[in-house]
């Protein structure tokens, strides 16, 4: 991870328009997820992944698991 600087973000930028433009005119609509999952769907997908790299947090409402 790291910071980009204006000349890489405005083409980052232009990229991402230029990409949501055309899936557009074919049809799809965007959707944003959210960053935090409950664990049990994550890991259901991770198979032999090492789950120790996965930031773990406990809802203290209902105690259940969620990853970033």
């Amino acid at each position: 991870m790291r910071d980009l600087l204006p000349p890489d973000a405005d083409a980052r930028a232009w990229l991402g328009s230029r990409l949501l433009r055309c899936f557009a005119q074919w049809g799809y609509q965007r959707v944003t997820t959210p960053p935090f999952e409950h664990a049990d769907v994550i890991e259901r997908g991770l198979g032999a992944l090492d789950r120790r790299d996965l930031l773990r947090f406990v809802d203290p409402s209902t105690g259940e698991v969620a990853l970033l």
